[in-house]
């Protein structure tokens, strides 16, 4: 990052690169903002040439890798330790990058560290598996827009071998696919991971809130909800409406006041 400050500097603005060292985060902050036409939302896929002779130098001089691969590489390597991505801030006479030093969740890193050491994955792989693996499940619209991403039809380059090779397994349909780790991998690797609810199939999903229901009677949505909270509120939302639907579940009130409990009519 204090290379890539270095690099892309607006020199024509007076002012100095800062570093702020907290016991969390570090924060590189540089005069001018981001080069036109990169904004903090498409960061990982536009390229800009500010200061290209001097990108050149500090490339010949192996402090860079080459021009417009800085932050492929910060996300890669803050992917690689289960970090979250870098908060990008940018106006028109500054730009801060703060990077922080926590780890996201240490089972995801635990994940991490596995694959990597039995898997040759790709930068844009290892970015996507970061990224899965510390929110557990995600959408592909929610993956497109951690991306960057603004077709659908890119995301299969940043997935590239990763459902091939059955580190990821998905479920869905177009907009409704969901990405996440494929537990058997874990379970033959024995990393003895805590299970949870999160990734928790849809079936599976069914039987807990009939399971609920039973046990506690006419619920509303929050109450299910607050009740089975280690999994995803609209998880237990999208599946309560369908099992009321197809009458598996019966509802009584109406909008806000409805509730929901184990019978066989459903009331209009």
């Amino acid at each position: 990052m204090l290379v890539n400050s270095i690099a892309h500097k607006r020199y024509t603005s007076s002012g100095d690169i800062f570093l702020e060292v907290y016991p969390d985060r570090i924060v590189f902050t540089n005069p001018g903002g981001l080069p036109l036409g990169v904004s903090k939302d498409n960061i990982l896929h536009e390229r800009q040439r500010r200061n290209p002779h001097l990108i050149q130098t500090l490339h010949d001089l192996k402090l860079m890798e080459g021009e417009g691969s800085g932050y492929d590489l910060v996300y890669e390597k803050l992917s690689l330790d289960a970090k979250p991505f870098p908060e990008i801030e940018s106006s028109f006479t500054k730009m801060a990058v703060t990077v922080y030093a926590g780890i996201v969740d240490e089972e995801a890193l635990s994940v991490i560290d596995y694959i990597n050491k039995h898997f040759q994955l790709t930068q844009k792989e290892s970015i996507t598996l970061g990224i899965i693996a510390t929110h557990k499940k995600l959408l592909s619209t929610q993956l497109s827009v951690m991306l960057q991403l603004n077709a659908e039809d890119k995301m299969k380059y940043w997935l590239g071998s990763l459902l091939d090779k059955n580190i990821l397994i998905s479920r869905g349909v177009k907009k409704g696919t969901e990405y996440l780790l494929n537990p058997d991998l874990f379970s033959q690797a024995k990393l003895n991971l805590t299970p949870s609810l999160k990734t928790i199939e849809p079936h599976k999903l069914k039987a807990l809130i009939l399971e609920d229901l039973k046990y506690n009677g006419k619920s509303g949505m929050k109450e299910i909800q607050q009740r089975l909270s280690e999994v995803l509120p609209k998880d237990i939302q999208k599946t309560v409406y369908k099992m009321a639907k197809e009458g598996e579940i019966a509802t009584d009130g109406a909008k806000r006041n409805k509730t929901y409990f184990v019978g066989s009519k459903k009331n209009k």
